[in-house]
């Protein structure tokens, strides 16, 4: 068994793979109802909280609301209707991809985990994308203190607008690497390192 901070600090298991709970706590009744009007981070906070039983619960209510605070409006991932069908809204946060939904909460989860994990050391984030994931990646955690961001995309194989995002993008501690293949080969050079 591996504590969750760990699980968050190491990224991938030890055999390459995703770590898995070992249970599946139960959420509060009603909460995923459409009809619940639940926002995103109080969705996220239930979700997260049993998962991450180190965490002070202040400390992840304060990364769950910092992440929210990244798009505008009242919820981050609002539900839509199209007649009586609810439909999921993932496109507004700031680079409009739908993985802004993750990683704009993934750097105050690294730094809970590196406090309730005692580790204080820099921490380097790897990631290769195929487009979207490069500028949310930057987005969300480029910038924070101890924190690292180096992203690999394949050179010839993303949008010119992806490129942009991604090669403008000026803030501390992040640099972006292009690659001579395609998205598998800049991942498996990120799964290497």
């Amino acid at each position: 068994m591996v504590p969750a901070e760990r699980a968050v600090l190491d990224g991938l298991a030890p055999d390459g793979g995703l770590y898995v709970p070992e249970r599946f706590p139960s959420l509060p009744e009603g909460l995923l109802d459409p009809g619940a009007e639940a926002l995103w981070a109080d969705i996220s906070f239930a979700v997260l909280e049993p998962f991450l039983p180190s965490f002070p619960r202040d400390g992840l209510r304060a990364a769950v609301d910092r992440a929210s605070a990244c798009f505008p409006g009242a919820d981050a991932a609002p539900l839509a209707f199209a007649g009586d069908r609810p439909i999921l809204e993932l496109f507004h946060g700031p680079t409009l991809a739908f993985k802004d939904v993750a990683l704009s909460l993934m750097g105050g989860l690294l730094d809970l985990s590196r406090r309730a994990a005692g580790d204080g050391k820099e921490l380097l984030v790897l990631t290769a994308t195929s487009g979207d994931t490069g500028k949310a990646a930057l987005s969300g955690l480029a910038g924070l203190a101890g924190l690292r961001v180096l992203v690999f995309y394949p050179a010839e194989g993303v949008s010119g607008v992806q490129r942009l995002q991604m090669l403008t993008h000026a803030a501390a501690g992040a640099s972006v690497v292009g690659v001579r293949g395609n998205f598998d080969d800049a991942q498996r050079g990120v799964k290497a390192l």
